[in-house]
């Protein structure tokens, strides 16, 4: 009995029919257009772009509110204007991390105001030198949603407002 499992080969036939049976998985599998599960798009050559229908507008849409920056808090009750001051002092400002010059803040609270963005401040101890900033004591004036948590920093001689 131990001799019968040792002499068990395949024979010529039996090696044919499985080369016969692989070559037909892969000509099966090889006309599929899914790589890893997932469907092969096919793309515009190279400099091309394709239109965008109507359907495919909201395709991967949740209809939840965000704006340019993935800020949902930034994003709920603003309107484009807001949103798009928020976006220009973001970069402006690279995110917080360099100072409006003082010509351009001022702009920037004038445009607040015309486009009554809430809750926007220069207060007499936020422009001042050090300010009343614990985190980083710079002038900074306050757009919420905008530089680091609503704090965006000026350079020196900004006016006070309200």
């Amino acid at each position: 009995m131990q001799n019968a499992a040792k002499n068990k080969s395949l024979s010529l036939a039996g090696l044919m029919a499985l080369r016969v049976l692989l070559l037909l998985v892969v000509i099966l599998c090889l006309s599929q257009t899914r790589v890893w599960g997932f469907g092969v798009t096919p793309q515009p050559a190279s400099g091309v772009f394709e239109s965008v229908t109507p359907s495919s507008i909201g395709e991967n849409y949740d209809c939840t509110a965000y704006d340019e920056s993935d800020s949902l808090l930034a994003a709920k009750g603003m309107t484009q204007d807001q949103s798009a001051l928020k976006q220009l002092v973001d970069e402006a400002t690279m995110g917080g991390r360099k100072a409006l010059p003082k010509d351009q803040a001022e702009t920037v609270l004038d445009w607040a105001r015309e486009t009554k963005y809430p809750n926007v401040r220069a207060k007499p101890g936020d422009v001042a030198s050090p300010s009343n900033w614990d985190a980083n004591p710079v002038p900074h004036i306050h757009l919420p949603g905008a530089g680091r948590g609503g704090h965006v920093p000026v350079e020196p001689g900004v006016k006070p407002r309200h």
